[in-house]
């Protein structure tokens, strides 16, 4: 008895003694990969939109006088008494279509078939101030028909004030006239003018006039 109670003792000794078992370890969690890294796709850039370049547009007043109007430079210089003057440009064109605004509602102008324009560069070489009246009282003939430019209004004057010129000055200057002729029926044209005069009020140059034929004139640019 004695013997079996002491291998039972022994036994629970050992039992208590012995190590306690480990517990299963915990798994870790499946791994799962990435996705493959996909790049890009390639950035192409698109080319920007050609813009044409404009063509130069030419001047509109140019070409629709080239179609209605003749010109020509440098027509006839005159000199008296050191007074030269110069008929630099003459213009006739048909009233129709004319390109320039001012002459619209101006009844003298509207009404009339021809525009005629007279430029003129004078040079006073006497050594005093003179006076010339070209705008304000030339005659003008046009194949037949006379034009009193003293009745015409202002606003057919243009760049400078030829009518007082002081010693050693050259001024250029001009003014439109219109015509009932049609311009294809011109053949000559003459304007006439007083001739200058001092400041005692006193002619000394006599009256001046140019004479021309435009039957062979064509569209002349300014220069």
């Amino acid at each position: 008895m004695k013997k079996i109670m002491l291998a039972l003792t022994i036994m629970l000794m050992l039992t208590a003694c012995a190590p306690a078992q480990p517990a299963a370890p915990t798994p870790y969690p499946t791994y799962t990969p990435y996705p493959t890294y996909t790049s890009y796709p390639t950035y192409t850039v698109e080319p920007s939109p050609t813009v044409a370049k404009p063509s130069d547009t030419p001047n509109p007043t140019a070409n629709a006088l080239e179609t209605i109007a003749v010109s020509k430079n440098n027509i006839a210089t005159v000199e008296k008494s050191g007074v030269v003057i110069e008929l630099v440009r003459v213009l006739v064109s048909d009233r129709e279509n004319y390109p320039d605004d001012w002459v619209n509602n101006i009844p003298v102008f509207d009404a009339a078939s021809t525009l005629i324009m007279f430029e003129f560069r004078i040079t006073n070489n006497t050594g005093g101030t003179i006076e010339l009246l070209i705008k304000e009282y030339c005659n003008v003939l046009v194949s037949g028909e006379q034009i009193d430019c003293s009745k015409l209004p202002s606003t057919s004057y243009f760049d400078d004030d030829i009518g007082t010129i002081m010693a050693g000055v050259t001024r250029q200057g001009g003014f439109y006239v219109p015509a009932n002729t049609p311009r294809s029926d011109i053949s000559t044209i003459a304007i006439e003018f007083p001739g200058a005069f001092n400041t005692n009020g006193n002619g000394f140059t006599g009256d001046f006039t140019f004479t021309f034929d435009i039957t062979d004139w064509s569209w002349t640019p300014r220069p």
